[in-house]
């Protein structure tokens, strides 16, 4: 379980990083969805 929580925490920086550079180009609108999309996934995943 604690190295699926440390998973989904890597994966949650990378993701991070992904998005925000997705963001300087983008409205709200669409990083909504984007976030949506890689982090409910990604908590279900990590419990």
């Amino acid at each position: 379980m604690l190295n699926k929580k440390q998973k989904a925490k890597e994966l949650n920086i990378y993701n991070y990083n992904y998005i925000y550079i997705f963001l300087l180009h983008s409205t709200e609108e669409i990083y909504a969805i984007i976030n949506v999309k890689y982090y409910i996934p990604l908590i279900k995943d990590a419990f």
